[in-house]
């Protein structure tokens, strides 16, 4: 098995063994790579779900709107990366900003599994949208623990000074980056809302 193979093998099945080896021996540009993959399988399961018709040939907003949302999370990947070293750094942690960029990027391995999801779930119709919903949530808390094991390791913080590190930013991100977000979440749940009504339709 190679050493990245290895890694991420760990970080899935003994998160604290595989944040520790990324740690040693992982740069930032590895856990940028499965961020940007990451962000590549959410679009494409939302793109997959919104056609209603499983793995095809998408329409051409898709393509564009994945060049905005990868803008938005690489923006998200640098500022919050840079509040949480600050106040891990304020909380007597010391640890290098680029190890907690390889960090952000390893803990978004769990949505690596979205398009796969999306995929399975498309032929549900109606239920299959609603099921990749309820699935995404135990995603987002598995990547939020992989971030505070991480965060942990990288600064030799306790596990309460690491989780308030990673979640105090999210308190003071600028309004901007979340107006930002908010724009993207109404596109994409205009044109969900969309397919849902496309395929009553169909049913009808």
């Amino acid at each position: 098995m190679t050493h990245w193979k290895s890694i991420v093998y760990h970080t899935i099945m003994h998160p604290r063994e595989g944040m520790c080896m990324a740690v040693r021996s992982c740069s930032w540009g590895f856990g940028f790579l499965i961020l940007l993959a990451a962000t590549v399988s959410l679009h494409f399961g939302s793109g997959v779900l919104w056609s209603g018709h499983g793995p095809q040939v998408l329409p051409p907003v898709f393509s564009f709107m994945l060049v905005i949302r990868i803008g938005l999370v690489v923006s998200l990947w640098i500022i919050a990366g840079a509040l949480t070293h600050a106040i891990a750094r304020a909380l007597r942690g010391y640890g290098k900003l680029s190890l907690l960029y390889m960090v952000l990027g390893l803990s978004s391995l769990p949505f690596v599994l979205s398009a796969p999801l999306a995929v399975l779930f498309s032929s549900l119709g109606i239920a299959g949208i609603f099921l990749y919903g309820l699935v995404l949530v135990p995603l987002y808390i598995w990547s939020l623990v992989l971030i505070i094991m991480g965060v942990r390791e990288v600064y030799y913080l306790k596990t309460g000074p690491a989780a308030v590190s990673v979640l105090a930013p999210w308190l003071i991100m600028p309004l901007p980056v979340f107006g930002a977000l908010a724009v993207y979440t109404s596109f994409w749940l205009g044109l969900s809302a969309l397919g849902v009504l496309i395929q009553m339709s169909q049913t009808l």
